[in-house]
């Protein structure tokens, strides 16, 4: 898969406010006790955690997406271990907004 993404104005990088490490630091805790708080009934703290068994559950795929990881399963032969691995990396991302 190839995506093209176009370069970014010097300017606009320049006057974008950057996150510091404390910001950082301070979404990751966030996400983290998100995450404990979302898994305190299972057996898991985090979702790098969360085993197969318990993707579909813990991590529910909306219509669209569902539809759309279908497609890519059978057009780029993706196991699916790697699809788990990737709802797990993607619910991440998302605690982390």
């Amino acid at each position: 898969m190839i995506v093209e993404v176009p370069r970014e104005r010097i300017e606009t990088i320049l006057e974008t406010k950057q996150e510091t490490s404390e910001d950082f630091q301070e979404q990751v805790i966030n996400a983290h006790a998100l995450q404990r708080a979302r898994l305190q009934h299972y057996s898991y703290s985090v979702n790098a955690q969360i085993q197969a068994k318990d993707i579909q559950t813990l991590i529910p795929l909306r219509e669209e997406v569902s539809a759309f990881f279908i497609g890519a399963v059978r057009s780029l032969n993706i196991s699916p271990r790697l699809l788990h691995r990737i709802q797990r990396i993607a619910r991440t991302i998302a605690d982390l907004a």
